[in-house]
């Protein structure tokens, strides 16, 4: 039964390190081959150390750094962290401040700020200090891929799908709407498992406000 703890244990600390890992990677603090971007540190944004977990008897190290003062990145971190040791779903989290998953889930991960009633729910939920609250209400750096194109297979997807199908995304919007785009900041996303016969599909709905392209001078009224 030890033996099984401390193999539990371990493979949970084995888990979150590799989620940190691919976390500095998708924050750019950290190269895929593990080294430190040194654009990112001179940029303020990473700072140095090691994350270390502990099962009875044994010792596992990462080679993943974290910065030795409060900011976004390193509040990220903590909460992917604190997640996963917690055993919370991202849908607990949102349920929890009535706010859809994927805003949340995008939040959480630094995409957005949230407003400080709200972190404050999650921090408590998280266990993490009451200092990231106000770091979390903070309008955010936002982006997070290292390279233009991604890398990590699921987002990969996303690029590979609007490499065949976006020139005809592009002409639709166009014949339905007219000359224009569709907004990301008026938006909102939705993501669902379908049940299917030949396998459980992934339903990714992008819902944005169409705006027209308009000639406006500054002096005009």
């Amino acid at each position: 039964m030890f033996a099984a703890a401390a193999g539990l244990s371990l493979a949970r600390g084995n888990r979150v390190a590799a989620a940190l890992a691919a976390m500095r990677v998708l924050l750019g603090c950290v190269t895929r081959a593990g080294e430190l971007s040194s654009a990112a540190t001179s940029a303020g944004l990473c700072g140095t150390g090691a994350v270390v977990f502990h099962a009875p008897g044994r010792r596992h190290e990462t080679s993943v750094t974290h910065a030795s003062w409060m900011n976004r990145s390193r509040i990220t971190e903590q909460i992917v962290l604190a997640r996963l040791s917690k055993g919370l779903t991202w849908q607990e989290l949102a349920d929890a401040i009535g706010r859809p998953v994927v805003w949340t889930t995008s939040a959480l991960l630094g995409q957005h700020p949230i407003p400080a009633e709200l972190g404050t729910v999650l921090v408590e939920m998280l266990g993490l200090d009451a200092s990231a609250v106000p770091v979390l209400a903070a309008p955010p750096m936002r982006g997070g891929l290292p390279t233009a194109v991604p890398t990590d297979p699921t987002i990969y997807r996303f690029y590979e799908a609007l490499q065949v199908y976006g020139e005809a995304i592009k002409e639709l919007i166009h014949e339905k709407f007219g000359d224009g785009i569709m907004s990301a900041i008026n938006f909102s996303v939705d993501v669902h498992k379908k049940t299917h016969s030949s396998g459980d599909r992934v339903v990714v709905t992008f819902d944005g406000k169409f705006l027209p392209y308009q000639w406006v001078a500054a002096d005009e009224q």
